[in-house]
């Protein structure tokens, strides 16, 4: 038999369909229209082909997708769809089931006094509604109410959306757009933080029925996940109209306020009932006169609570006893998402807050060398004076701190010389070439020990935090028992971090200026001899300045300098080493030498990705190029190398 062609267009009547091109044979409903309805609902990558000559339609996909397709056509290609027409009408604003209700509701009429037909299918999954009917003018003018029932349903339609977070976290951005929505939409909006579950929110309302039997006036006013005064009223039953009395208050959300005075009913009615209002999911305490609580007022998941649909406090009644018009704002923490409850116009203004909100923040690369220098003859006057007076060519500019901020000075510069005011010791700003040149003018002069010299990334307006050294164990508290003798001695002990800690918080504004919270602290250990407390005494050197520097220049903080005991032995070899003759020849030379801790940072700000990429390149580079350099072996001189009988060099093969 000849061989046949996998992806062959086969025609398929059965159950059962295959992957590759599928051709599936229509009996009433027309190739274009179910061509139509397929595609709103087809995955991307399954192709839809019509043929109108053969009333087909043409599937490509695999077999579950296929199969998937085949029973959506053969759920609608019946008998009572021929000659209809059909459309997929998309829906945002709204539910697609309380729409396709009040759309039939408003062609009922219509099409049953002229025998026409038009149906509405909601589609909760697909947000959308089908629309069928037997004239395809229908069809045109259902879309066209749909578009105008849209809009007032954005104004009016409470809705649930997610907003999936992108560069920060919920619960920081929740807090943020509590304030930045009030103020741009001047709507009330209630803040929760959880994993799905339900948080206490508004309570009460300015609307009718907060808890109230009907008939009754509203007069609470909630209290945001707390309690708030009972909502007022008191219902005259069935036909007398009732009018509050009293006010209850409500002591906390759990007990709800105290029922108000219940109001006598007309002649004939019931007597009135007194309600308990707040947020309250026990309901409050019965009002004079009228009917038990339980009654007057219901419980959080019906009453008094703010809507279930904003993800606040359970409570449907909140449609009632809360503001339409407030917006909740609930964050998921698990996946870093916003749920809002707002109507569709709340929403997309709340998208245009959030797009800038959500930004990509700028990232800030924090260059930064920690170095003790030791201060000698030459830098007896530390190293400020040293920079200054040595004849160097590198170029300083100090901050001025004495000179007044408006002596013709420009913005920047004069920002620049207002944050550097009050840094301990000194405070320079060097060019971006002249971050080394200051080490090794140093390095010339004295000894200078880098203790750190690290590289960190860090967020705009986060804290980077370095720490490197060790956890020392402090002595809190002892004690002894008073009662037993001999008792031991418990001591109560505090781990105390000691070493090298940076901490810097970078600030960057759009001209460029980086603004620098540094706290920098190097400490050690030293034995304690002021006291005969038996715990370590810990030296520490501190500094913490809040400094500006424009991107990619250097800043150096010193001027903190400490004085030590050092001690110096000095012997004779070998001579120094013998026994009894050995004191001899050895000197020992006390003295004390004095350090000074300097500081440099150079910011260097992040401004998208392709710069964080060449920054990364350049770091790459660096350290290939401190990489050791393999020797490359001699080459074998022409005597070593092995001669054929033709003359011709052979390959030596170990």
């Amino acid at each position: 038999p000849a061989a046949t062609d996998p992806n062959a267009v086969r025609a398929v009547r059965g159950p059962a369909a295959e992957a590759g091109a599928v051709a599936v044979p229509l009996r009433w409903v027309s190739a274009v229209e179910m061509q139509a309805i397929l595609t709103s609902v087809a995955p991307r990558d399954v192709v839809l082909r019509a043929d109108r000559a053969r009333n087909l339609l043409i599937l490509n996909g695999d077999a579950t997708q296929i199969r998937a397709l085949r029973q959506t056509i053969e759920m609608f290609d019946v008998d009572w769809m021929r000659g209809m027409s059909t459309a997929m009408l998309p829906v945002r604003s709204a539910s697609p089931v309380t729409l396709a209700r009040d759309m039939t509701q408003m062609f009922g009429g219509e099409a049953a006094g002229t025998g026409d037909v038009i149906r509405f299918i909601p589609n909760e999954a697909l947000s959308a509604i089908l629309v069928v009917s037997s004239r395809a003018v229908y069809l045109d003018r259902a879309r066209v109410m749909l578009e105008q029932m849209e809009v007032l349903a954005a104004e009016r339609e409470r809705q649930l959306f997610v907003y999936r977070i992108q560069n920060r976290s919920a619960r920081e951005l929740a807090a943020v757009l509590q304030g930045v929505v009030a103020a741009e939409t001047g709507a009330p909006v209630n803040v929760s933080s959880g994993s799905g579950a339900a948080q206490a929110g508004l309570g009460g309302g300015f609307a009718q029925g907060a808890g109230a039997m009907p008939g009754g006036l509203s007069a609470g006013y909630g209290g945001a996940g707390g309690s708030g005064y009972g909502g007022l009223s008191g219902s005259a039953g069935q036909s007398g109209a009732g009018t509050p009395y009293g006010a209850g208050y409500g002591t906390d959300a759990a007990t709800g306020g105290a029922g108000g005075t219940g109001a006598y009913g007309s002649t004939g009615s019931m007597p009135g009932t007194g309600s308990a209002g707040g947020m309250s999911p026990m309901g409050g305490m019965d009002g004079t006169g009228g009917l038990p609580a339980a009654y007057g007022a219901a419980p959080a998941a019906y009453g008094g609570g703010y809507s279930a649909e904003a993800g606040m406090a359970g409570g449907y009644g909140g449609a009632y006893g809360a503001r339409r018009d407030a917006i909740g704002v609930v964050a998921d923490e698990a996946n870093n998402s916003l749920v809002i409850s707002a109507t569709r116009n709340q929403y997309d203004k709340i998208l245009r807050i959030l797009g800038r909100l959500d930004a990509m923040p700028m990232q800030v690369l924090l260059e930064t060398v920690i170095a003790e220098v030791t201060l000698n003859n030459e830098l007896q006057f530390g190293v400020q004076w040293f920079l200054k007076n040595s004849g160097s060519r590198f170029n300083l500019a100090q901050a001025d701190t004495n000179r007044s901020v408006a002596q013709g000075t420009s913005g920047t510069d004069a920002l620049i010389k207002a944050a550097a005011r009050g840094v301990p010791g000194f405070n320079y700003l060097l060019n971006a070439s002249d971050f080394n040149v200051v080490l090794n003018a140093l390095q010339g002069v004295t000894r200078v020990n880098v203790i750190s010299s690290p590289n960190i990334t860090v967020l705009d307006n986060r804290t980077a935090k370095l720490q490197v050294g060790d956890q020392v164990p402090i002595v809190r508290q002892s004690g002894q028992s008073a009662f037993a003798a001999g008792a031991p001695i418990l001591n109560q002990i505090e781990m105390k971090d000691t070493g090298v800690i940076l901490s810097v918080t970078p600030r960057v504004n759009k001209n460029g200026l980086v603004v620098l919270d540094i706290n920098q602290e190097v400490s050690d250990v030293v034995k304690t001899t002021t006291s005969e407390i038996n715990s370590p005494t810990i030296r520490q050197r501190r500094v913490a300045t809040s400094v500006a520097i424009n991107d990619g220049h250097s800043l150096a903080i010193g001027g903190m300098v400490q004085e030590k005991a050092q001690i110096t032995n000095e012997s004779v070899p070998v001579l120094g080493d013998l026994p009894i003759v050995g004191p001899a020849f050895r000197n020992r030379i006390d003295g004390r030498v004095r350090t000074e801790l300097i500081v440099f940072i150079r910011p260097k700000v992040i401004r998208g990705t392709v710069e964080a990429d060449r920054i990364a390149e350049d770091f790459r580079q660096q350290f290939r190029a401190m990489m050791p350099i393999r020797p490359v072996p001699a080459p074998l001189p022409m005597a070593a190398m092995p001669i054929g009988p033709d003359g011709v060099l052979r390959r030596m093969i170990d």
